[in-house]
């Protein structure tokens, strides 16, 4: 198994991370592989839903339907699967809790990132200035070309500032998912935000929707408490 590691997240104590690629495994062999327990994934369905693993069975619930998940549990870790669509991963600064969140374009619009942060804080008083946001390998703004469909709905929520879509001509627009989230993440008062270089699409080691089509799998990302 082969990891990409933020710096932010790497700089706190107690918790493990890794953005996967191609070869990342499910999720017990990362638990074995990180020392956790058991680490949870949810069947992901592009919305906007986020659930809290303090109750172990979630972690052995793999039809729960969700995008997000957040623990503060020692000894367990999350999980979000994405082959193109935006993994976030956070942590507040003293490593007490975690979180592990599946952004596509539905996602990102209904701004389930920030949707996290408004979460932990009242759920654990941890507030967004004290949590750590690192944004995953996925599809940029080379690669993801969306219609004016799309491209009207973020125009629409967000405005036109941010430098997050170009007009291609044609009614076709590209679409920069991993800055639209930097920008949902900093307007929601993130302490500290770091985006991850790799683009899915181009880079072979990572499964690719647009690259390989309909029934692509997808690499895990995960966060933890040990």
């Amino acid at each position: 198994m082969s990891w990409i590691k933020s710096r932010i997240l790497s700089s706190i104590p107690g918790v493990v991370h890794g953005f996967g690629r191609r070869d990342s495994g499910d999720t017990e062999r990362i638990a074995g592989a990180f020392g956790l327990k058991r680490v949870a994934r949810l069947k992901q369905v592009h919305g906007c839903r986020i659930v809290f693993a303090d109750d172990e069975e979630i972690f052995d619930s793999a039809a729960l339907e969700g995008d997000g998940l957040v623990n503060a549990s020692r000894g367990f870790g999350v999980a979000a699967a994405a082959a193109d669509c935006v993994p976030v991963l956070f942590a507040d600064e003293g490593g007490t809790v975690t979180a592990a969140v599946h952004a596509g374009w539905r996602g990102t619009l209904a701004g389930i990132s920030a949707e996290a942060l408004r979460l932990i804080e009242e759920r654990y008083g941890v507030p967004p200035g004290r949590m750590r946001a690192v944004i995953g390998p996925s599809i940029k703004l080379c690669c993801y070309e969306v219609g004016e469909d799309v491209a009207s709905l973020f125009l629409g929520k967000f405005g036109p500032d941010g430098g997050y879509l170009y007009e291609k001509g044609g009614g076709k627009y590209m679409l920069d998912l991993p800055r639209m989230t930097g920008i949902i993440l900093e307007r929601a008062g993130a302490g500290a935000v770091e985006t991850l270089a790799p683009c899915t699409k181009c880079d072979d080691g990572f499964y690719s929707y647009r690259r390989e089509g309909k029934g692509v799998p997808s690499q895990l990302s995960f966060i933890g408490l040990l």
